[in-house]
């Protein structure tokens, strides 16, 4: 009865029988699980996000280490040059005088 269709879905009644009851179950089990997959899609999209923020901010921590190596060899470097030129030959010549040898330079460092 076409009029019985039309009374029962105006009133918001669905009148199934057990195959159509079945298909709608199964609609509505889909319909849950599309929207768990896309809260987990978001639950990842933010995830990923805090991520990148964070390998951003670690990225910046190792460019200033980077800076402060480079700053670090440069100042051993530096004191190195420093003892080959000034205080090694004098400490060569104090030895040759004692009778003392063997003095060992150390060995600049590249960056």
């Amino acid at each position: 009865d076409e009029e019985l269709l039309n009374f029962a879905l105006s009133n918001k009644v669905l009148i199934a029988t057990p195959v159509t009851l079945l298909a709608l179950l199964k609609a509505v089990s889909y319909g849950w699980q599309q929207y768990r997959l896309s809260e987990d899609i978001k639950a990842v999209a933010e995830l990923g996000k805090k991520l990148y923020e964070r390998l951003v901010k670690f990225l910046e921590h190792m460019e200033k280490v980077k800076r402060s190596v480079e700053n670090l060899v440069k100042s051993y470097n530096d004191a190195l040059s420093s003892l080959k030129t000034r205080v090694i030959p004098a400490a060569r010549r104090l030895g040759e005088l004692s009778g003392s040898g063997g003095l060992k330079e150390p060995e600049e460092v590249e960056f």
